[in-house]
């Protein structure tokens, strides 16, 4: 059997207030949401440039969507893609390039994306 003198009983009776208080501050801590993964984040940035694009739009309703591609222009992070959408005489207008960034906001340009 061992024996145990004040001194050892101290330092098991510390740890053992240590170790019981770190369990339940780690039960009671804040919560910490995790950051969305990548696909998460194209998918939220591809819908701000919907969102952008249909504001500038005569019929929001009528844009049809396509060639997205997330990369950089202008050192920034970007959505490039085509939208058509209807005009005022009701008709749609053929597809058009755009390229959005969160700062700058949408560009429309048919040679920055390529042409369709």
């Amino acid at each position: 059997m061992v024996a145990l003198n004040k001194s050892s009983i101290r330092v098991l009776v510390g740890t053992g207030v240590v170790l019981a208080f770190g369990l339940v501050a780690n039960r009671y801590s804040e919560y910490i949401p995790s950051t969305p993964n990548v696909a998460e984040q194209t998918a939220e940035f591809k819908l701000d440039a919907q969102m952008a694009i249909r504001g500038q739009l005569r019929d929001p309703d009528s844009a049809e969507f396509s060639d997205f591609q997330i990369g950089e222009w202008n050192g920034q992070k970007a959505v490039c893609g085509s939208v058509n959408a209807k005009n005022g005489h009701g008709g749609y207008s053929g597809f058009h390039s755009f390229v959005y960034t969160s700062s700058i906001g949408v560009v429309f340009d048919s040679g920055i994306c390529g042409s369709r």
